[in-house]
């Protein structure tokens, strides 16, 4: 059947079967029952059943159901084909469709024939059509995706537009992809035609399900914050709709009342994830639709120079507002500390686009048209947690866009422009206000002032302020000749309107702790007017406006001696830009006497700071004691120690928008960790305090607990210190649990060479740490060296970042070999070495034996001296006919190096 054959309805289908029976159809099944049968077709349905039957027993169960009426020849003819008059019979019989039309619409169609009615009716409904040149084709096959069009297209799912399928044709593409998306099982022989035995055995199946939730249009989004979004819809009825994540239990989705549904998970780590959807109607389940969606590594996906002192920088996701452009986790002006440096400089400030994608970093003025080495590090984080991928380039600092103003906005009777980018302050140009050039003098009618961009130190120019405006007056402003530092021109010119402003302020809310009562405002304020305790002239306050002007706070003096006191405050005088004063506004507070101090409401660990909450607002005593720590690791190794309270600093950038200025959280007081912190429990003791109220109030010594999940950290490994223990051992630290596959030696390379065979790799004490035992003679010779790590992962599948490398000064390590035994006297031998031992005085550790002797020789001094070993008897032992033998086993011979002498048995 042709695209055409079929229109989209609401209708649903089931089989129809004649020749030698004629079918006799239950109007008793649902169109829902019919619908899942049409889908169901071509699905492995066997799994659902109750009972296994044979197509055949099931063919002769809808008989004895009264649902088909038999063939006298016992007949069914399973493997048949369908025809298009027969499938046509499907949507009349199960679609009660009513005969509108009493003359044929088709050529070959006539008013006697059989299927005239189901024809005709199902044409009347809009549903079928014919296949052209006025004609039906009752007599026509009915293929696989013909069926699976008009079943899509009676379920109500929407074709997938411009979807191509390999396999079927093109008109069918749309809506085998829709029924793949919905989750129905279909096979690859579109073309083929659909047979009266596969009706049968969906059929069984339906009546045993009967009416089953279908999912549509289901999609998996990866979002910029790592998150999972899946969305679709469900056709027929459902009542829930539940998500599972991997091999993780069900979650419910949100289904709303337009049967669409959503579900957004956790943030998750870079990875492929599988999840599964199922709509339910009660116990009843929908066919599963499984969504596969990758996780990719966070990285910078382009570096732009905006201008002669700006870099814009894309990520492939959101980043991290608080380490971007301010916050708890930001540096600027800091080569050191900075993740962002250009040549080696920090930048001096920093904004971040809407979607939180883009970040443009301000530098010291760079000269134009030139090259320079943007990095960016990978302790920068996206908004998820994930550590970035490294990144370096070359970047063209070629200046030619001139500054445009990006906006004019009013408060008052002023007017604010702003400009895309800071220009000095002396290649503003000219400003005329209706054709005469205005000043900053204050005096005049009208005037301006330069807004000073203040996140840099440059003292340049972001836009300017006309003042006093009249309201509601159009006034015609031009700016000629500006330009910015590289002599990139531009003119500017709007009507200014300040719009009238008659809507007086309004106090939104009146709230107090202990004394201080603070006031937000329905607008910006000029003036925070005052407070007084009811009709008390004597007790008037003034108020100090925030910031933002939008709300104020007064700090009043009413308690006396009492731990509280009910007052009836009033705050007169409040007034906005324009000068329209507010109504008094009036509340009954009551003020308390703060004897309550700060204590631990929670402790947690982002990744990189320890996070302390307290149960009010708190300041930091860098004095007070150490921050003690006790941490189980996941293999049950206890460890302790303590973080200074120096590193403790009062604010926490809760919802990661780049300040601290947010509600609660100055609550917070976080500290940067000095140890390493891994997955495990953890328990730190706060000291006695470290945090202090508004009221100077201490919180007591206490205890919090947490737990650092394996991944939960920032997800990098960094070499944090190689040291050398001696000559031989070098003690790499790490800041991650590595994986016991760290412990290779082809991972550590010293100038280039990997660590020689014989190499002994170990941990000491945590799985932090990793000690190299190399051999003697590794390092012929004194000098420095490049010690770097590579392809190491921790026991969360964590990856290395560029901090992998540093440079040391190795002493030579080879040992100092006993050579030959040299009878002075018979008092005395002397034993010379490979090269010159550096130590003077007693030795120890070496052993003297004669004439083949297994006991050593008793009564020897054995002492060091210019660089050879003497030994000395009181009494007359050697002589020149004898065998002897000196062993040095553990000797404290040493050359200049330090390096003790070897083990060796030598004889003369």
């Amino acid at each position: 059947m042709r695209e055409s054959s079929y229109k989209s309805s609401t209708q649903t289908l089931q089989s129809p079967f004649r020749g030698g029976e004629k079918k006799v159809m239950k109007k008793s099944l649902s169109l829902l029952i019919a619908l899942a049968m049409v889908f169901g077709m071509f699905a492995s349905m066997a799994s659902a059943a109750t009972t296994e039957l044979t197509t055949a027993q099931k063919y002769q169960w809808f008989v004895d159901q009264g649902v088909l009426k038999g063939d006298p020849s016992g007949n069914p003819r399973l493997d048949a084909t369908l025809t298009r008059a027969e499938f046509a019979t499907i949507v009349a019989s199960v679609g009660g469709l009513k005969l509108v039309n009493s003359a044929s619409s088709f050529s070959d169609v006539k008013v006697k024939d059989w299927y005239f009615t189901a024809i005709q009716s199902a044409s009347d409904a809009g549903l079928v059509n014919g296949i052209g040149a006025g004609k039906f084709g009752p007599k026509l096959n009915v293929t696989v995706e013909q069926v699976i069009k008009v079943a899509v297209s009676l379920a109500g799912i929407k074709p997938v537009d411009g979807a191509v399928v390999a396999g079927s044709s093109a008109w069918a593409g749309p809506y085998i992809q829709a029924a793949i998306n919905a989750g129905l099982a279909v096979p690859s022989n579109y073309k083929s035609n659909a047979t009266r035995g596969q009706t049968i055995d969906v059929a069984y199946v339906v009546t045993q399900l009967k009416a089953l939730p279908v999912l549509s249009d289901v999609a998996a989004t990866v979002n910029a914050d790592d998150t999972i979004t899946v969305s679709g819809k469900v056709v027929n009825t459902a009542d829930s709709v539940k998500v599972a994540l991997g091999t993780a239990a069900e979650v419910a989705a949100t289904l709303k009342d337009d049967k669409t549904f959503t579900y957004t998970t956790a943030k998750q780590t870079p990875g492929t994830y599988k999840l599964t959807v199922v709509a339910y109607d009660g116990t009843k389940a929908s066919v599963a639709v499984t969504k596969e969606v990758t996780i990719g590594g966070f990285v910078v996906e382009s570096a732009t120079a905006v201008n002669n002192k700006q870099i814009a920088i894309k990520f492939n996701k959101a980043v991290q507002e608080g380490i971007s452009v301010g916050g708890a986790t930001y540096a600027l002006n800091n080569n050191a500390a900075s993740n962002v440096l250009l040549n080696g400089v920090a930048p001096k400030a920093a904004s971040i686009s809407d979607d939180k994608t883009t970040v443009t970093y301000t530098f010291a003025p760079f000269a134009n048209n030139t090259y320079a080495q943007l990095e960016v590090k990978s302790g920068y984080k996206s908004a998820s947690g994930q550590s970035l991928t490294a990144y370096k380039t070359a970047i063209l600092l070629n200046d030619t866009a001139a500054p445009t103003v990006t906006g004019v906005s009013y408060a008052g009777n002023t007017a604010t422009i702003s400009f895309s980018e800071s220009i000095p302050a002396d290649k503003l140009g000219t400003l005329s206000i209706n054709g005469s050039t205005i000043g900053t003098g204050v005096t005049s009618s009208v005037y301006y002032s330069a807004n000073v961009d203040t996140t840099d130190s440059l003292g340049w120019v972001k836009g300017i302020t006309v003042y006093n405006l009249t309201l509601g007056t159009n006034y015609s402003f031009y700016l000629v000749g500006g330009a910015d530092n590289v002599g990139n021109r531009f003119d500017y010119n709007t009507t200014l309107n300040a719009p009238t402003d008659n809507v007086a302020p309004t106090i939104t809310s009146l709230t107090v702790n202990g004394n201080v009562i603070t006031a937000k405002f329905s607008e910006a304020v000029s003036a925070a007017g005052s407070v007084y305790n009811g009709s008390d002239a004597s007790s008037k306050v003034d108020g100090v406006r925030s910031s933002d002007n939008l709300s104020a706070t007064y700090t009043v003096g009413w308690m006396g001696s009492n731990s509280f006191l009910n007052v009836t405050a009033v705050v007169k005088g409040y007034k906005d830009l324009v000068g329209n004063t507010g109504a008094d506004f009036s509340q009954a507070l009551t003020l308390t006497k703060d004897s309550t101090a700060p204590t631990i409401a929670s402790a947690s660990y982002d990744g990189t700071y320890i996070v302390i909450k307290f149960s009010e607002p708190v300041t930091v005593n860098s004095t007070a004691n150490s921050i003690g720590y006790s941490w189980t690791n996941t293999n049950s190794v206890v460890n302790g120690g303590n973080w200074s309270a120096a590193s403790a600093v009062a604010g926490y950038d809760v919802n990661n928008d780049g300040d601290t200025n947010d509600d609660t959280e100055n609550y917070y007081i976080r500290v940067t960790p000095s140890t390493s912190v891994g997955a495990g429990s953890w328990t730190i003791t706060v000291p006695e305090g470290l945090a202090k109220d508004a009221a100077g109030l201490k919180n007591a010594k206490a205890s919090s607990s947490f737990t650092v999940s394996a991944g939960s950290t920032s997800g990098i490994i960094e070499l944090k210190n190689v040291t050398l223990v001696n000559n031989s051992k070098i003690k790499f630290e790490f800041n991650r649990e590595l994986a016991t596959s760290a412990l290779d030696v082809s991972k550590y390379t010293i100038n280039g060479v990997a660590l020689p065979t014989g190499s002994k790799l170990y941990f000491e004490g945590t799985q932090y740490f990793v000690v190299a035992e190399v051999p003697a003679g590794t390092f012929p010779v004194a000098g420095s060296r490049v010690v770097k790590v590579n392809n190491i992962v921790d026991t969360s599948g964590n990856t290395l970042s560029d901090k992998n490398s540093t440079t040391l000064y190795f002493n030579e390590n080879v040992a100092p070999v006993a050579q030959t035994v040299t009878l002075v006297s018979d008092k005395q031998l002397n034993v010379s070495f490979s090269e010159t031992v550096a130590n003077n005085g007693a030795v120890t550790g070496v052993e003297v034996f004669l004439n083949g002797s297994t006991t050593a020789e008793a009564g020897l001094t054995v002492v060091a001296t210019n660089g050879i070993v003497t030994i000395t008897s009181a009494t007359s032992k050697f002589s020149p006919s004898q065998t002897i033998a000196v062993k040095f086993a553990g000797s404290n011979v040493a050359d200049s190096a330090g390096n003790t002498a070897s083990d060796i048995t030598i004889n003369k």
